[in-house]
């Protein structure tokens, strides 16, 4: 019989200022979350909220299995970004600025299990049948913009996931490792001029297929004109070494989508074939160098990893 695409519904997460709130989540096989951020709010008499400033309500999801391996790591506002440049558009998104007034607005947010762009997409499908849990965690912070006087009681996280039903299981007892995009966060401080060094994790399953690299000010706003030059390396071969503006510019027409201010898209696949991804499962190291041209910015990384089905020895 063929397999069953579903819709359904989790519990909603409530909010609560500045606090993680887990979720235990079905275990199914998933292609992806629809996320609704829902946000009751207070403006005062000249408010400023954007979908992005929206987005960091939430500051960041962390999803794991069986108790430890925590496979995804990623900040709410990057989910929207990606959104935007995979599907050409910016994700739906209602912003009311209605002063002095108590307002709803939401943000609708695709968190994917299966890689987008990818050649088969559903070679990432995470198959949490054989997992002993699978939980999402959610990290609230306090604020979406300027001039607003609160967040108030109504306020959640809604969850739909994509998943399919009467799937062929694998034999868990062959294949432990449970296939997955990974998603993982890193950061470091343009403190200094010169390069800044960003060492990935390398050998056991590790390997890589898009990155994301978003730059700051000192302010915290994205901001261009921070790095202005990209190297990443493993040992003596360069696999990039490109200034900043080669990869931030084609990124309009890779993405049919305008160039976002302080992002630059890295894929090191092309035309979603997943086969080219630095493999780095035999790596001693994997780094990226990124010339720093300020003394007060910060850089946030963001790397996707395709995991597979891994035979038991």
């Amino acid at each position: 019989m063929n397999r069953i695409f579903q819709r359904t519904t989790i519990e909603k997460i409530p909010y609560s200022a500045n606090t993680p709130i887990p979720r235990d989540l079905d275990k199914s096989v998933y292609k992806h979350l629809d996320l609704v951020l829902k946000v009751v709010h207070t403006n005062g008499a000249a408010p400023v909220i954007t979908a992005e400033s929206l987005s960091k309500l939430i500051t960041k999801l962390t999803f794991s299995i069986n108790g430890q391996d925590t496979f995804i790591t990623v900040p709410f506002y990057h989910l929207y970004f990606m959104n935007m440049l995979n599907h050409s558009k910016e994700p739906y998104n209602s912003i009311d600025s209605t002063v002095s007034s108590q307002v709803t607005s939401y943000l609708h947010i695709r968190l994917p299990f299966a890689f987008l762009r990818a050649v088969i997409p559903e070679d990432s499908l995470l198959d949490a049948r054989g997992v002993s849990s699978f939980v999402m965690n959610c990290q609230w912070s306090n604020s979406i913009g300027t001039d607003v006087d609160s967040i108030d009681t109504g306020t959640e996280l809604q969850i739909y996931p994509g998943t399919y039903a009467n799937m062929v299981k694998p034999n868990h007892s062959r294949y432990p490792i449970v296939a997955r995009n990974e998603i993982s966060y890193h950061t470091i401080q343009l403190d200094a001029t010169g390069a800044k060094l960003l060492k990935l994790p390398t050998q056991s399953l590790n390997q890589y297929r898009r990155f994301y690299i978003y730059t700051f000010n000192s302010s915290s706003v994205r901001a261009d004109a921070m790095i202005d030059n990209i190297i990443l390396k493993s040992g003596s071969f360069y696999h990039v070494n490109v200034a900043d503006q080669a990869i931030g510019y084609p990124n309009q027409s890779e993405f049919s989508y305008s160039k976002q201010t302080g992002l630059y898209v890295l894929d090191v696949t092309t035309d979603g074939k997943m086969m080219e991804s630095i493999d780095a499962r035999r790596l001693s190291e994997l780094v990226f160098d990124f010339n720093s041209i300020v003394s007060n910015g910060s850089l946030e990384l963001i790397a996707e990893k395709p995991i597979y089905y891994k035979r038991a020895a």
